[in-house]
């Protein structure tokens, strides 16, 4: 049993807050992935991996892996 079934047994419904907001942020560049990453990204990998962390932060209990999905998002400035 995974913790969003353990939740649902307890609770009776997965917590709204347990999805990430991203408003005020945005992904960072190709070129910011591939520092991170420590190699050459293409363009279509990008892409994939932009969709699977927009996945992710979208499934019940996404705020456990903020601190990793943030890595590649970057603030963006008020004003």
């Amino acid at each position: 049993m995974d913790h969003a079934d353990q939740v649902r047994r307890k609770q009776g419904s997965v917590p709204k807050d347990s999805q990430i907001i991203s408003v005020g942020s945005t992904w960072v560049s190709m070129e910011s992935f591939s520092q991170i990453l420590g190699e050459k990204i293409t363009e279509e990998m990008y892409a994939q991996l932009v969709a699977a962390l927009e996945n992710l932060m979208t499934i019940p209990f996404a705020h456990m892996e903020r601190d990793f999905i943030f890595k590649y998002r970057k603030m963006l400035g008020g004003g």
